[in-house]
This record gives C-alpha cells, structure tokens and sequence, in this order.
C-alpha cells in the first residue's frame, strides 16, 4: 500500500517537554492524506516558520514579555501560515488578549484538549486539500460536458452546465467574466461592422450619378429617371440582406447569453 500524500505542513513551537506531550497529537484520521510535522523550540524559529500551520504551545512561554515577543514576531502580517496558540493550563487574561491579537484561533484548556487540538489542527491543515478535492470532483461529475469559450474581454458570463452549480471559487467567477465579456464584444463588434456595411450602401446610392442611373434601366428596359425603382431595389435589398444578418446574428448571441445566463440580456447598443 502507497504511502498517504502530503499536502500540508505543520510547525510545532515548543519546549522539548511539551514536544514530547503534544506531537502525538497532531496526526490526521480518517481521511487518505497527512501532513508532515516539525518540532522547534521557540528560540529556533524566525519571523518566517516556513509551514502552512504554525501550532504555538502557551504551557512553554513562562513569561508574558517572551510570549507576546514571540507572538508579535510570528503574527505580522502579512504572513502565510494560519497560526493556532495552545493556551497554557491555567491561562492569565493577558495571555488571551496576546492569542486574540497575534493568533488567528486558539485551543482552550480543559475536557479532550489532546483530541481537541489535533480535530483543530487537522481542519487547518487540511481545509486546502479539501477544497481543491471539491472543485476536482465537481469537475469529474460535469464529464463530457464542455464549457465553450468566445474570445474577448470585459463581462463575462456563466456556462450552461454549471448554472445550477452555485458559485465556484476565484477561478470559477473570472472564467465566467471571461465567457460573458467574450460574447458581448463579438455582440457588438458584428453590430459596428453591419454599421460600417450600411453607411457604406447609404453613400453609394447617393452618390449614382444619372448616366450610371440610367445604364442600370437600360440593361432591364425601363425608362430612366431620376429616382430609378431599379436603383432603389438593388439598394433596399443590399439594405433588408444586412438588417437581416444582423436580427439573424442578434438572436444567436442573445441566445447564446441567455445559456450563460439566465438574466434578460439586451442586444449591445453601438
């Protein structure tokens, strides 16, 4: 049988008797991962611990002054490990006010207190894993269904298949600002061309000087005329093929949003 993965790392601050007392609480149950531990006294560790969980023992502090010297020179922020504090048996208030303020929890004396302290440790050290095993799972589950990406930046918007998901995290919210602002600027991009298109056909049909005008009559046999039908045919159906383009184009990223979506969404104005 493999070993169980690490994931974490946990510091152990304390005196070599309290080592001995409390490192054989800091094991993982029931789940298929571990993290390693280190033992240091106090004297040994830096402003930096180097580990994901820094477990502070109270008992090996005999002093208020080195305690809250210790505490202080740890808890800067910013900082990466999460900092747990063992208060000593009998704690003094001053003790307490030290973990509140440099300390992100605190495991009280008393009933359990060896269970409690690896239960506390364990849910810290493993609260990362845990999750990214979340997101992982989740994703296995989605199985074949692919998320479709349209290229652009801006809102975004959320796929279909993870609709009824709830909300998925960091990366889960930037994906959907992605998607949604991928859709919105080729929304508006094909609006701006079809713009383009039909300025372009408004000022070459006033632009038909009278001989082409009646060039075009000719070729069909009808009489020319300043204001030909067949001029203003050709021109109006150029015109209705590109309205048309741009309803047909409108309904498909309207619809396209709407997946994403579930919120009404308008087609971009220019």
């Amino acid at each position: 049988m493999s070993a169980a993965e690490t994931v974490a790392e946990v510091l152990l601050v304390a005196q070599p008797s309290r080592q001995r007392e409390l490192a054989p609480c800091l094991r993982v149950e029931a789940e298929d991962v571990r993290y390693a531990v280190r033992v240091a006294a106090p004297a040994e560790v830096g402003a930096d611990p180097g580990a994901d969980v820094v477990l502070i023992d109270g008992e090996s502090f005999i002093e208020d002054r080195s305690r809250l010297g210790f505490l202080r020179r740890v808890g800067a922020r910013p900082r990466r490990a999460t900092i747990l504090y063992v208060c000593s048996r009998v704690p003094l208030e001053s003790e307490l006010d030290y973990a509140g303020a440099w300390a992100d929890d605190f495991v009280y004396p008393g009933w359990a207190h060896a269970e409690r302290v690896r239960r506390r440790v364990q849910v810290v050290a493993l609260a990362p894993w845990r999750r990214a095993s979340a997101l992982r799972e989740r994703a296995e589950r989605l199985g074949e269904r692919r998320l479709r990406l349209v290229l652009g930046t801006g809102e975004g918007a959320r796929p279909a298949a993870d609709r009824d998901a709830g909300s998925g995290g960091l990366a889960q919210r930037a994906f959907e600002a992605g998607h949604r602002s991928g859709a919105t600027a080729v929304a508006r991009a094909v609006d701006r061309r079809c713009e383009q298109l039909l300025a372009e056909l408004r000022a070459a049909r006033g632009a038909l000087s009278p001989d082409l005008v009646r060039e075009i009559d000719a070729a069909i046999r009808e009489s020319a005329a300043a204001a030909s039908p067949v001029v203003a045919a050709r021109a109006r159906g150029a015109h209705d093929a590109i309205a048309a383009l741009r309803g047909h184009l409108s309904g498909i990223l309207r619809d396209e949003l709407g997946e994403l979506d579930p919120r009404p969404t308008r087609w971009p104005s220019r």
